[in-house]
């Protein structure tokens, strides 16, 4: 299989933390939204009768507020394992990776149009290794991206 360019090993690297980000995010909101049903639920629990509901609610929300705190802290715990400070440095560094790498798909797409083309009946291994390296690369980015716009739809 050929190399890849490393700015594609970069952003696969980055790309795999955002996903672990995205999942953990994922889990926090759910979480969350249990919590809000339960608050929801104590708000109209009214009345000398439904005290020990009242209390158990308190509990479970309590509960659950501890339990996402805990989450949002290993949320910096996933990108300090990388060698970032915290999750807003690794962001940026991601949202530029994700830029440049798409610029270099563009190029390199903008490049194929003006050379490889030309030189297809010349069946010299590199410009076969070239070509699939690329469209491997491209594969790569239009599947994350569906993937990403995908589950950017069903939150």
């Amino acid at each position: 299989m050929p190399t890849m360019s490393p700015l594609a090993k970069k952003y696969l690297s980055l790309q795999n933390i955002y996903d672990e980000l995205q999942k953990q995010n994922e889990a926090i909101f759910a979480q969350e939204h249990k919590r809000s049903e339960l608050e929801i639920e104590l708000s109209e629990c009214n009345g000398a009768f439904k005290a020990r509901k009242r209390g158990g609610l308190q509990n479970q929300i309590y509960e659950l507020n501890k339990q996402i705190d805990n989450m949002k802290r290993y949320l910096s715990s996933i990108v300090q394992r990388h060698g970032y400070d915290n999750v807003r440095d690794f962001y940026s560094t991601y949202y530029a990776a994700k830029g440049e790498y798409a610029d270099y798909v563009k190029d390199v797409e903008e490049w194929n149009v003006n050379h490889v083309k030309k030189n297809e009946n010349i069946p010299t291994e590199e410009n076969r290794t070239d070509r699939y390296q690329i469209g491997e690369e491209w594969n790569f980015i239009i599947s994350k991206d569906k993937e990403d716009t995908i589950r950017t739809e069903y939150r």
